[in-house]
């Protein structure tokens, strides 16, 4: 790490006013070690929705639910499931498993997370409060096990998924020295990662593991004057609340009487959550936060797209389509005091008034622009329904 316009007297840190000469040389390189602790999992498990789960019985010694019977969760049947369930309360060597995919649905709707964060180096500590949209289908597949020879009766197993979450941030970070940063959080996390889920006893632990970029908008204090890039990863898990509940209901219909008490009674994921800044001289800068950008596919940008911002704190931000000379402008909209803007859908009215105002059809090629306060920033999209 470049450890230049380092001023350090008896451990005091000598900071000028930022808007004297020299001042910003007098950054410490320590307010770049940053150490955030963030639960993601309740906020995602509030906005994931699970239609019918479909599962296939791949092995099973219980004769009124034969090899191969199709059964959705919860059962459609629901006569045929509560008998199967006796069945297997009368054996306790009896064991079904069957493979399930559940569509996850996240509907990209915003959730405030917050957390902590400590640098060690300067021995400060301070507040980190996210608004965050996850918007995303994602399939996951899993291993459905029921029987006496099972912990509790019943037991789900997340498999590994190459399906990614993209994950759209605007940050606010509060030091106990008065210094605050803003910026964007974006970037993905891999589903079905097993390392978050260990020694986790819910029955239904979903593990991420993620990396993201950093783009820092603003700061005031000891980073007034400042702005940056830089990195942000952890990994955390979540949950899926109807499979739990899925899950206590087939303990029911077991009996208490044959099933071994089974709390779910998540730990909490020490995760080794770190985020590196590379802080220089500027003014304040603009990110779009929405539409997501995700790597090797398109943006798309049209009627429901959700469209946001990050820039300094109470910024008035306009939104714009632009192709060519031709320009559509969307109603202004004020940071709030994270620096980022409330999100907004692009309406059918809108989106059919753009479409018109560009001369574009779906597929076409435009730029979203986001101007706050000075601060412009430009992201290609294309025309489409989200």
């Amino acid at each position: 790490m470049q450890k230049s316009g380092i001023i350090l007297k008896n451990q005091d840190l000598e900071l000028g006013s930022a808007n004297s000469a020299g001042a910003l040389d007098a950054l410490p390189p320590g307010y770049s070690d940053l150490v955030p602790e963030v639960d993601f999992g309740p906020a995602m498990s509030s906005l994931v929705n699970i239609g019918s789960t479909p599962c296939t019985v791949k092995s099973s010694n219980v004769s009124a639910l034969p090899v191969e019977t199709k059964i959705d969760l919860p059962p459609s049947d629901l006569m045929q499931f509560a008998g199967a369930l006796g069945t297997m309360r009368s054996s306790s060597s009896s064991l079904v498993t069957l493979d399930c995919v559940s569509n996850l649905q996240f509907d990209g709707t915003e959730k405030v997370i917050t957390g902590t964060v400590t640098n060690t180096a300067l021995n400060l500590k301070g507040t980190f409060s996210l608004k965050c949209s996850f918007k995303q289908s994602l399939a996951v597949s899993a291993s459905l096990s029921f029987g006496m020879a099972v912990k509790g009766g019943s037991q789900l197993s997340i498999n590994p998924t190459t399906a990614v979450i993209p994950i759209s941030c605007g940050i606010r970070i509060e030091m106990s020295d008065g210094t605050t940063v803003t910026a964007a959080v974006e970037g993905s996390a891999g589903a079905g990662e097993t390392a978050p889920c260990e020694g986790e006893t819910d029955r239904s632990c979903v593990g991420i593991a993620a990396d993201t970029k950093v783009i820092v908008t603003s700061a005031t204090g000891a980073l007034k004057g400042y702005v940056g890039s830089g990195t942000y990863s952890f990994q955390d898990s979540f949950t899926l609340p109807s499979i739990n509940d899925n899950l206590g209901q087939v303990g029911s219909l077991l009996g208490k009487s044959s099933v071994r008490a089974y709390r779910s009674v998540p730990q909490a994921i020490s995760n080794a959550a770190v985020m590196k800044i590379a802080f220089v001289p500027g003014a304040a800068k603009t990110e779009i936060l929405y539409p997501a950008v995700v790597a090797g596919t398109k943006t798309i940008f049209g009627k429901d797209a959700t469209y946001g911002a990050v820039s300094s704190p109470k910024a008035k931000c306009v939104f714009s389509a632009v192709k060519g000379a031709k320009q559509f402008a969307l109603p202004a909209v004020t940071a709030n005091a994270q620096g980022a803007t409330t999100a907004k859908k692009l309406t059918a009215a809108q989106a059919t008034k753009m479409s018109k105002a560009l001369g574009i059809k779906a597929g076409s090629a435009f730029v979203l622009r986001a101007k706050c306060g000075s601060a412009t920033t430009n992201q290609n999209v294309v025309y489409g329904n989200t």
